[in-house]
């Protein structure tokens, strides 16, 4: 019921191509984009100058990292497989719920609402801090303050779209495991859950679990804390899943 809901996979150059495109929209449209699906970040407004990408400011004001990948504190849907979705997921929620116990889906459920509620995640950025690691392993995750168990922490956001526009071996990417058609890409927009590492099923530093939560609009895949909890400075870190690796 953890790590073994979904399959994370990775960079998509179609996500790529949809952020740069969204970054030279009309102000207005753009607007109307951030409102609706909660985008908080201003950088689809600046576009690219003098050849660079641009920085992301919610990520350096609030991480201290300079990226140009956008954040949103929820994910983004594809205009091209909107219609298709809902069919899809108004079929297939009838049928199925989320496999959790209903103090677990309840809390999943009222950390959700918040956001909605909010329309931003900005509450849980001062529970972590993103550092660079190293070249082989990038950026991570890292406690600011202890961490209580099976505290819910952040979902996991980007670009809502059909799987097989995903690009194969991407790395940022989270499909679900009953619903497979679908995929959340976080290769070029989303939150801090992103940056959070791999540490095997057995390995004892791992401390966050990803649990697949099932929502009137749509799968989420949200993150609590493990039974333990996290000490102050410590990496978050989840089981990617045994097919990450294959």
């Amino acid at each position: 019921m953890q790590s073994d809901l979904f399959v994370i996979r990775g960079f998509s150059s179609f996500a790529n191509k949809v952020c740069f495109l969204l970054s030279n929209c009309k102000s207005g449209f753009v607007e109307g984009i951030k409102k609706i699906l909660q985008i908080d970040s201003p950088i689809l407004q600046s576009g690219r100058k003098g050849g660079t990408l641009p920085v992301d400011p919610i990520y350096l004001r609030d991480f201290h990292i300079k990226t140009p990948i956008t954040y949103v504190s929820s994910v983004v849907m594809d205009p091209k497989i909107t219609s298709a979705f809902q069919k899809d997921w108004k079929k297939f929620h009838k049928k199925n719920r989320t496999i959790l116990s209903k103090t677990r889906e309840k809390a999943l459920k009222r950390f959700m609402k918040k956001v909605q509620e909010t329309s931003s995640d900005q509450f849980t950025r001062n529970w972590v801090s993103i550092r660079y690691i190293n070249r082989s392993m990038g950026h991570g995750v890292f406690a600011k303050k202890p961490l209580p168990p099976y505290k819910t922490l952040i979902d996991y956001t980007g670009w809502f779209t059909a799987d097989q526009k995903v690009v194969e071996n991407s790395d940022s990417t989270f499909t679900f495991t009953d619903f497979p058609k679908y995929a959340i890409d976080g290769a070029k927009m989303g939150n801090w859950a992103r940056f959070m590492n791999h540490a095997d099923e057995d390995d004892p530093r791992r401390n966050v679990i990803p649990w697949e939560l099932y929502l009137p609009e749509g799968p989420r895949i949200v993150f609590t804390t493990g039974s333990r909890g996290v000490k102050k400075g410590e990496e978050l870190l989840y089981s990617y899943g045994d097919l990450y690796w294959e």
